[in-house]
């Protein structure tokens, strides 16, 4: 098992003793993005952090400091147009001199004074190479970065080729990302390359992903931010806040050389979600598919299983804009098989539930009904299958609450994948289903599949109906606080199923609850659908209790804790970790059929009631 170090990266509005110690404790690096204006205080960093720091000076804000701005866009310029503007090198395009009190001036003096007093000092590739700043920062001191737009392999390499002619400490190559080609750069070069002083990986949300498994191909360092509205008051995270969002705004503004990745996962969720710094031997890749989908929950319950049962396994966020590009980039899995992964199967999530079935080999009946997948794994003969959880998670999770189908009416809002898998499961269980949309191009589609009623959602009237499930997105992101319907009309025994979850409980699950109905919101559904989904990938039973309670852990809204197993980097510290070592993938049991997953924890729970028909 190897060791990653976490260095969180902090802008300097954002340094603070409350954000520092509010640090994860597995945090071993800190470092700091200078702009403008004055440079934190490095003595009292290292009483509030004990361990290392990296200096980090902003290469486009840093420039507004000084009234005598030089020419920054270096690496636009044609090799004619290098060779003659004054101070810039033809061959690689860097800096060789700055007129004095200009930018480049300022910039040095702040870089030498840092090195001083950090452990690290970032130089800018372009920007800093130069014999005064050379002298003052020590090769171990060095951290030699490069950023920029996306580019391929054979680039990257000779940018690298470039930087190692300058002796450091480390190197860093940093490519934007919008699709997954494009983040897939880096790690061909880190696996090209194997070093272990070199950190490559593209930035954006499509490139989170590479973030994540650069350090299972040498790389020493996991880049995370802090978790900085922990421990602050309400003016503190507003001042904060606005510090950090103008720094974006000139990074935006100054493309890809000056922008730093705002997407970066919190520290926290790098330990809780990947089990950063220590991470085993990986063989097969697993990963949630979607846009968005950094916020899911759903690596931290598979990551979490494959610590427990010794899997040599690891699960991303894969954002995608779209389906058929990314599986196009991937190669079908052929792209991570030449980094030394297998792609062991996909969790499809919106908007790619209905697109997987165009790549699929076999489509189970069930997908095959709603149109639409959301677990796309291996057929075992070089195919691929796509089939839904959702149909069966959402009646497992009714019967856990003591729901018995009587054939009374319901609703499903929102005909996307997920409303019309949950659709057909509700009216196979012999509920009256209804569907309920605001678009007309989906809810046509949805109803010459499964050839039910529709009602559109101006016109619905919640009265009578014993189940209303909210398949759309309202009341989160965008639409926060929004209702999808008044339940002020449904009968007292009616359930409320909401998929949608968020850091808070939903207005609609609160609202439902407030009257006394019983509610079941996104993150039980979660809890009922992720064990399906693990034992379809891996072929091995989620370990029982596990999904409660690392949700728990994490204040699941509406599910009070309980006691259940403790997870570790290295396993389970419980006397169930004796019997699961032979289920493990490659210990002999993992491809054997298993039984229905049993969620401990969930039956105490239930809350008898019939949803009688009207």
């Amino acid at each position: 098992m190897s060791s990653t170090r976490i260095v969180v990266s902090l802008a300097s509005g954002e340094v603070s003793d409350a954000v520092v110690h509010a640090l994860p404790g597995e945090v071993s690096w800190l470092r700091v993005c200078a702009a403008a204006g004055d440079d934190p205080d490095p003595i009292a960093l290292r009483r509030a952090f004990d361990g290392d720091l990296v200096y980090a000076l902003d290469p486009i804000a840093a420039t507004l400091d000084s009234a005598t701005p030089a020419v920054l866009a270096i690496d636009e310029l044609a090799d004619h147009e290098r060779a003659a503007e004054p101070g810039v090198d033809g061959r690689r395009g860097r800096i060789r001199k700055a007129a004095p009190g200009s930018s480049l001036t300022r910039r040095g003096a702040r870089l030498r004074e840092a090195a001083r007093s950090y452990d690290l000092v970032e130089l800018d590739a372009e920007l800093d190479l130069v014999p005064e700043t050379l002298a003052a920062v020590a090769p171990e001191k060095r951290l030699i970065a490069w950023r920029g737009a996306a580019a391929d392999t054979a680039e990257l390499r000779r940018r690298f080729d470039e930087m190692a002619a300058t002796p450091a400490r480390y190197y860093r190559l940093v490519v934007h990302a919008d699709r997954a080609r494009e983040a897939l750069a880096p790690l061909e070069l880190l696996r090209d390359l194997g070093r272990d002083d070199v950190i490559a990986f593209a930035s954006g949300a499509a490139g989170t992903w590479s973030r994540l498994l650069s350090p299972l191909l040498g790389s020493p360092f996991v880049y995370g931010r802090a978790n900085w509205e922990r421990g602050r008051n309400s003016r503190e995270r507003s001042q904060t806040s606005q510090a950090v969002t103008a720094q974006k705004e000139v990074r935006a503004a100054s493309g890809p050389r000056g922008a730093e990745p705002d997407d970066f996962l919190a520290a926290d969720r790098l330990v809780a979600d990947y089990g950063f710094p220590e991470i085993g031997r990986v063989e097969r890749v697993f990963g949630i598919v979607g846009d968005p989908v950094l916020h899911s929950l759903s690596p931290r319950l598979h990551n979490a299983a494959y610590r427990a049962l010794g899997a040599s396994c690891f699960y991303v966020p894969f954002h995608a804009a779209s389906f058929a590009e990314f599986w196009e980039d991937m190669d079908a899995g052929g792209a991570l098989r030449a980094l030394g992964f297998e792609l062991g199967g996909l969790t499809a999530a919106s908007p790619h539930k209905e697109a997987v079935l165009s790549f699929a080999s076999e489509i189970s009946p069930a997908a095959q009904r709603a149109g639409a997948a959301n677990v796309f794994i291996p057929d075992g003969d070089g195919g691929w299958k796509a089939t839904t959880t959702d149909a069966s998670g959402t009646l497992e999770l009714l019967r856990d609450h003591g729901v018995e189908p009587r054939g009374g009416p319901a609703a499903v809002f929102g005909c996307g994948g997920s409303g019309r898998a949950i659709a057909v499961a509700l009216q196979d269980a012999g509920w009256e289903v209804v569907l309920v949309n605001r678009g007309a191009a989906r809810a046509a589609l949805a109803r010459t599949l499964l050839h039910l009623p529709f009602v559109p959602q101006a016109e619905f009237q919640a009265n009578g109906h014993a189940i209303v499930v909210n398949a759309t997105p309202v009341g989160t992101g965008a639409s926060a606080g929004s209702l999808p319907f008044d339940v002020g009309g449904l009968r007292r025994d009616a359930v409320v199923v909401d998929l949608p979850y968020g850091n808070r409980t939903t207005p609609l699950v609160s609202s439902a609850r407030r009257r006394g109905l019983l509610a079941i919101d996104g993150r039980q559904m979660l809890l009922a659908q992720v064990p399906q989904q693990f034992e379809l990938m891996t072929g091995t039973p989620m370990p029982e209790g596990l999904p409660e309670g690392v949700l728990t852990a994490i204040d699941l809204p509406g599910v009070a804790a309980e006691p259940a197993i403790e997870v570790t980097a290295t396993g389970l510290t419980s006397e169930a970790a004796s019997g699961l070592a032979a289920a493990a993938p490659g210990a002999g049991g993992a491809g054997q059929p298993a039984g229905p997953q049993n969620e401990a924890g969930v039956a105490d729970r239930r809350r008898t009631r019939t949803a009688a028909g009207a």
